[in-house]
């Protein structure tokens, strides 16, 4: 999956001051979230709940798709919210 895009869109201020850990352990914030950050909940912008989208939307979670990759990419043009 290319991250060009999804950089800019991913609020990294927002999730390192949210993550302290994974400032701590120098990890890439937007590699950490599409990794791991969103299988434990974590949010990638204030606007967005990753636990929130999954539990509204099964499908995704079926799909083995990252959420807010999934909003980004399908769910904002089907009016998921």
């Amino acid at each position: 999956m290319s991250m060009r895009w999804f950089w800019g869109l991913f609020d990294v201020q927002y999730y390192l001051d949210r993550n302290p850990d994974v400032r701590e352990h120098g990890v890439d914030p937007v590699r950490h979230y599409l990794d791991l950050g969103h299988q434990e909940g974590r949010d990638p912008t204030p606007s967005f709940s990753t636990r929130g989208y999954m539990e509204r939307y099964p499908d995704v979670v079926a799909s083995g798709m990252n959420p807010f990759y999934h909003y980004l990419r399908h769910g904002r043009f089907e009016n998921r919210v």
